[in-house]
């Protein structure tokens, strides 16, 4: 696939339009309204600031920029899927650990490998693949994910994410139903 780099350094797609890009503005904001919702029902908060582009401070906060400082093709909906995946794969104990407990991906490049494998696993079974991709430089690694047999969804299946993210999961595929059928 060829990809371009963004105005931030960041990856993504030459050939077709990935999350945002996708959306109207009603529609991404209707999900991003169920993927806050998603990170409310977890029992985590969300708050905008530019002193981050997404951070979790291990006591209950996502930090994620302002819309104005995100990729043209960022979403809410794509970013926090993207940290709940990483907290369902260091596993739930890592709401206490700052960033879900790993360094940056630039020291250890193994969680953000788990962590994108699951979400290409559960946005594949949704359908959610576009949608949810990931626009970092690890975004090829999804990518690559995407093409592989079997689908690991364990780490959402379990504990608290299971209803409230396969509800999220749903909740989104219907609005790209309700919104293609428009």
């Amino acid at each position: 696939m060829d990809s371009v780099r963004s105005a931030s350094g960041r990856m993504a797609s030459a050939r077709e339009p990935q999350g945002a890009l996708l959306l109207g503005q009603r529609l991404r904001a209707e999900l991003d309204s169920v993927w806050c919702g998603v990170l409310v029902s977890l029992g985590l908060r969300l708050r905008r600031s530019t002193d981050a582009f997404v951070s979790y401070d291990g006591a209950g906060t996502l930090w994620i920029a302002p819309d104005v400082d995100l990729d043209a093709e960022d979403t809410l909906a794509q970013l926090i899927f993207h940290e709940v995946c990483h907290w369902a794969i260091e596993g739930e104990e890592a709401v206490h650990r700052v960033d879900w407990g790993f360094g940056p991906p630039s020291q250890d490049t193994a969680p953000e490998q788990r962590c994108l494998e699951l979400q290409a696993a559960a946005a594949r079974h949704f359908g959610l693949e576009r949608l949810l991709r990931p626009t970092t430089e690890f975004a090829p690694w999804y990518d690559q994910a995407l093409m592989r047999e079997g689908e690991r969804l364990d780490p959402l299946q379990v504990g608290r994410f299971a209803p409230v993210v396969l509800q999220g999961l749903t909740a989104s595929r219907q609005l790209i139903k309700n919104a293609e059928r428009a």
